[in-house]
């Protein structure tokens, strides 16, 4: 079951998705497809001023800090399995 504070998780994670999004898409009027900008990245392109390592460590520091901070959660089966 969905509790609340679940619930508000998830809100507030997908509304810090669709911020950086949508920063990243006004500021440099690229759209946030992270398999193009790993790739690139993978193919040394830095891209100006190196913003595309700039932004994978920034999701990557984000989720260590969930992680360190407990804000993470982990899936419980109610019921039973089939």
């Amino acid at each position: 079951m969905l509790t609340l504070e679940a619930a508000s998780r998830a809100l507030a994670g997908g509304l810090l998705i669709g911020l950086a999004t949508a920063v990243l898409l006004l500021g440099s009027g690229r759209i946030a497809g992270v398999s193009g900008i790993v790739h690139r990245l993978s193919a040394g392109d830095l891209g100006p001023r190196g913003w595309r390592a700039g932004f994978i460590a920034g999701l990557l520091l984000a989720a260590l800090l969930a992680a360190t901070q407990g804000w993470g959660s982990s899936p419980t089966l109610v019921g039973g399995w089939p």
